[in-house]
């Protein structure tokens, strides 16, 4: 039954323009339906943001650790180094962490962001590699830091790219295989 008031528009599950006096409107939940993001690949992105999270908090704590081992030399210098090696190797697997985490995001984006994804990685890459010095000395026990920092800005880089352009030939070889 149609109701008496107000206007009745088809419910229909396209995407054709309406139009209302002259004033062509999108149906605002059509709009959203038609730019959603499919589940699986929503739960894939959430979780790649929260590995790359979980990696990122990772060397946040190493980086700690290193930069009061700075400050604060022991006495014993087998104990010094040996925190310095365990604080180090906490940095590493932050950085492995971030890495497999922009895998999982490189494999949710199309190439075109993926490409951007690179380049702004090389970019943010550039200026740890610049302002990175200042923040963590290679002299110190926190220059591992400055090495992790740089190994996910430049490794995300190139799973960034890497994917993307294999991406884009993988679509270019369907497109024509599918013209001949």
């Amino acid at each position: 039954m149609r109701p008496e008031f107000g206007p009745s528009f088809p419910r229909r599950r396209s995407y054709r323009l309406l139009s209302s006096s002259g004033v062509d409107v999108i149906l605002l939940a059509e709009a959203v339906e038609k730019t959603r993001m499919p589940k699986a690949k929503s739960v894939l992105f959430g979780a790649s943001v929260a590995i790359i999270s979980t990696g990122l908090a990772i060397i946040g704590v190493g980086a700690f650790f290193l930069k009061r081992l700075d400050d604060h030399a022991f006495g014993d210098p087998g104990v010094f180094y040996a925190a310095v090696r365990h604080y180090a190797s906490v940095t590493s697997a932050g950085v492995l962490v971030c890495l497999a985490g922009c895998i999982a995001l490189a494999m949710v984006l199309d190439y075109k962001q993926g490409f951007r994804a690179g380049v702004s990685s090389i970019f943010i890459g550039s200026a740890v590699a610049i302002f990175g010095l200042f923040l963590f000395p290679i002299h110190f026990p926190s220059g591992d830091v400055y090495f992790s920092l740089l190994g996910v800005t430049f490794g995300a880089s190139l799973v960034f790219v890497s994917v993307g352009s294999i991406r884009y030939f993988s679509n270019r070889i369907r497109f024509t295989r599918g013209k001949h």
